[in-house]
């Protein structure tokens, strides 16, 4: 995320990349809590790292896509304790969001697939309730933040059904939400892709810099190599 980090701060952004634990050694949902305790962090010390603490956005690609996406949508904080926010306590919720290359429903998936078995547990079969809530397209409300997505035509790993199904889901909910779509690279190639990023951070400067101005006509644009 260097490159990109630097891109954002170039634009007067602060911006904080973190990391999270890896499976398997650390199954679901310790990712997104880690995610969580990061946006308090940076909430706690908003003063000291001089930052808007109503203005923590998150992008993030693949897996990270996938985290912030879920950290934007869910606020079920009884499937996951660590989202509740007590008294005193800093919100986790997110003001905007971007996710490229970022699964966004896993119950599409086979139910006999075991392709992240590693990371939940098992497969969906099994146990379909944890595939569900760990999927940020099932957590979709009214009071989800404008999010933007970003994939290539390419991408084996992510279908494009995938963040497609999520616009359309938070669009039908009152959010805004858009959706780039990149022919010619593959999954890895699109997270360095610039016109998508420059896209991103045109979506962050409307949604998040100027959270009070006008916003645009939601769109799915795609472009050719």
């Amino acid at each position: 995320m260097h490159s990109l980090a630097n891109q954002l701060a170039s634009q007067g952004y602060s911006v904080a990349s973190i990391s999270y634990r890896f499976a398997p050694a650390y199954r679901s949902p310790a990712q997104l809590k880690d995610c969580a305790d990061a946006v308090r962090f940076l909430r706690r010390n908003s003063e000291k790292y001089k930052i808007d603490p109503e203005r923590i956005g998150g992008f993030g690609y693949s897996a990270g896509g996938h985290l912030v996406s879920l950290l934007g949508a869910c606020t079920d904080a009884e499937a996951f304790p660590f989202l509740d926010s007590p008294a005193g306590e800093p919100s986790t919720r997110l003001p905007v969001v971007v996710g490229g290359g970022a699964p966004c429903n896993l119950t599409h998936m086979d139910k006999n697939q075991r392709h992240l078995v590693y990371w939940l547990g098992d497969t969906r079969k099994n146990i379909p309730t944890v595939y569900e809530k760990a999927s940020p397209e099932e957590h979709v409300s009214a009071d989800d933040p404008p999010m933007f997505f970003y994939r290539s035509e390419g991408d084996r790993i992510i279908r494009v059904e995938s963040p497609q199904s999520m616009c359309h889901t938070l669009r039908a909910a009152g959010v805004e939400a858009e959706r780039y779509t990149v022919s010619g690279a593959g999954h890895l190639a699109t997270a360095h892709d610039q016109r998508s990023i420059r896209k991103a951070i045109d979506f962050l400067d409307r949604t998040l810099k100027n959270k009070n101005g006008l916003q645009s006509e939601q769109t799915d644009d795609k472009i050719s190599d």
